[in-house]
């Protein structure tokens, strides 16, 4: 049974299921069922909160609390783990996968519930340093875009050529052209989520010579082009060590000899991430020293990691090598 269906059967019952764990279980449950029962936490309780989903977190990874039991745990907030809040979704996973475009573009937006019972659930989602984090990448990216963009000095006729690998919303995209008319850019944005893609057109309408969308896989990606910047958000944080290698071959073969790649990781340094594992939405966390190592592994010629203002979303750049194959 999916946690949708789950959540709809506890619904109908009315009351999740009293846990019979050890006592420390039964307390966090209490004090979920009061956060919950109130309307959700205050900034002053946010502290607290963070503690007790890290002791949870604790209590998973170290088996001391079940799947079974957690899974009480997040039905005891109720509503608060529907499809209303972002937390919510990001657990029932509407769309089929964690981090969804609509997830993503509600946090662009900060986006909150009209239900004023569940707000409060929302505002402390977007007070999250991973949540802030997300945010910053978008400013990240429009700025290393118009940066790439001047450096190259293009035109009309010779624009900087970006691919963007799993572009989910394309807000980002959509806000820089929005913003800078004249600049020489041309997007190719591919994502495999079908319905990313028709939002994504929707947001980029007005730009139909700027952006060109293509529906693949990342593994499986193959272009006649090379690009000037070859760019991945959110997606190699999803994947092991041997996928992260072979994924960064890949769009170094895809970049000109002179261009250059940039993907997006979650630091080892996430004061997030026992929220994040409330929520479902698991990544693989790496340090700046793994993701040089990685680049190296790769065949990366050099590498250098930088970071967004929090610190949580890290960006590994590369520089391309021309002769690389593309297995």
């Amino acid at each position: 049974m999916s946690p949708l269906d789950t959540l709809e059967s506890l619904a109908e019952v009315g009351q999740p299921p009293v846990l019979t764990d050890r006592a420390p279980a039964q307390r966090w449950q209490q004090s979920l069922a009061a956060l919950a029962q109130a309307g959700g936490p205050t900034p002053e309780q946010y502290p607290m909160l963070q503690q007790q989903l890290a002791h949870i977190h604790s209590a998973r990874m170290s088996g001391d609390l079940s799947d079974e039991s957690l899974q009480t745990l997040r039905h005891t907030l109720g509503a608060a783990m529907g499809l209303a809040t972002l937390q919510g979704r990001s657990w029932l996973k509407p769309y089929g996968y964690a981090g969804d475009f609509q997830v993503i573009d509600d946090i662009y937006q900060e986006v909150r519930c009209s239900d004023p019972h569940l707000r409060a659930w929302d505002d402390y989602f977007h007070a999250q340093p991973a949540v802030k984090a997300v945010r910053n990448r978008k400013a990240y990216f429009k700025a290393l875009v118009q940066s790439a963009a001047l450096a190259k000095g293009g035109n009309a006729g010779h624009p900087l050529k970006v691919l963007n690998v799993a572009s989910g919303p394309c807000r980002d995209v959509a806000e820089l052209l929005a913003e800078c008319p004249d600049l020489a850019v041309h997007f190719t944005c591919v994502d495999l989520d079908e319905q990313a893609i028709a939002h994504a057109q929707r947001l980029c309408a007005a730009w139909p010579d700027q952006v060109r969308f293509v529906r693949a896989n990342a593994l499986r990606l193959a272009l006649p082009e090379r690009f000037d910047l070859v760019w991945s958000a959110g997606l190699l944080d999803y994947f092991s060590a041997p996928l992260f290698v072979r994924l960064l071959r890949k769009f170094m073969s895809l970049a000109a000899p002179d261009g250059e790649i940039v993907v997006g990781n979650f630091s080892t340094d996430n004061p997030s991430l026992a929220y994040q594992a409330w929520a479902d939405w698991l990544l693989i966390h790496r340090s700046p020293e793994q993701l040089r190592a990685l680049a190296a592994q790769a065949g990366a010629p050099v590498s250098q990691v930088e970071a967004e203002p929090e610190g949580v979303n890290l960006f590994l750049r590369v520089s391309a090598s021309a002769n690389l194959p593309t297995s």
